[in-house]
């Protein structure tokens, strides 16, 4: 949802920056700053980057957490030069498509179940959409990916009760 808000953003502030008389180029850079920001980097696995959206974190009736994941593949190019950095969504990662997971977090219960999955190409266009329905909640295999998540989503509820 806040990807879609940045993009709408995007088509608005675009040509009143012009008329205001601000470069389109310093427009584009608030936009992906916040952007930016608003994924936060989870961990790595099989080449993919998985980042969280800190902004819509959701709960259910049940206290459950619901979270967005972003996940890329970047070029093994960019891969290489990222070693040894902190790693920082970019658009870079996006190059060649992306995925949009929703997951469900039951903290108490260090158990988790991926809702919704949806699929991007290079050039941000749908390319696929998956809902599971009524999934089971499973736990994370220790040191994996899914541990990572589920620790991230936890984390950030006992930060916001």
């Amino acid at each position: 949802m806040n990807f879609l808000r940045s993009l709408i953003l995007l088509a608005v502030a675009l040509p009143m920056a012009t008329a205001l008389g601000e470069p389109n180029s310093q427009v584009r850079k608030k936009l992906h700053e916040k952007t930016r920001r608003t994924w936060e980097y989870v961990g790595t696995a099989n080449s993919e980057y998985w980042f969280r959206n800190i902004r819509t974190l959701d709960r259910t009736p049940k206290k459950h957490v619901l979270i967005w994941f972003r996940i890329a593949v970047p070029a093994p190019d960019m891969e290489y030069a990222m070693r040894g950095t902190k790693i920082v969504w970019s658009e870079l990662f996006e190059e060649s498509g992306y995925k949009l997971h929703l997951w469900e977090f039951n903290c108490s219960a260090s158990q988790m179940r991926s809702l919704q999955d949806v699929s991007y190409n290079g050039e941000g266009k749908l390319v696929s959409q998956h809902m599971n329905r009524n999934p089971p909640f499973v736990y994370a295999t220790p040191d994996s990916i899914g541990e990572a998540a589920l620790r991230a989503a936890c984390r950030n509820r006992r930060r916001n009760p």
